[in-house]
């Protein structure tokens, strides 16, 4: 592996924010899967959105509002 020297300081503030913005990207794709794997799990947990899956693929908004609606009932009983 070859380092780069810098030849200012400029150089090295450049480098930092080039690896805090590859940082964020890591942490940003860790989230999103994080999210995506959740929403995977509920869509199978929750009756309705288990029930509509087969027919179409349900949005993101559309497993949460199911889910929402699925706790309502179930706290209601």
């Amino acid at each position: 592996m070859q380092y780069r020297q810098c030849s200012s300081p400029a150089d090295g503030d450049s480098y930092q924010l080039l690896s805090r913005k590859k940082r964020r990207g890591i942490i940003e794709k860790r989230r999103r899967d994080r999210i995506n794997t959740s929403l995977t799990e509920l869509r199978r947990l929750v009756p309705a959105a288990y029930e509509k899956q087969g027919s179409a693929k349900l949005e993101k908004a559309e497993i949460l509002q199911l889910t929402v609606d699925h706790l309502k009932m179930l706290h209601a009983k």
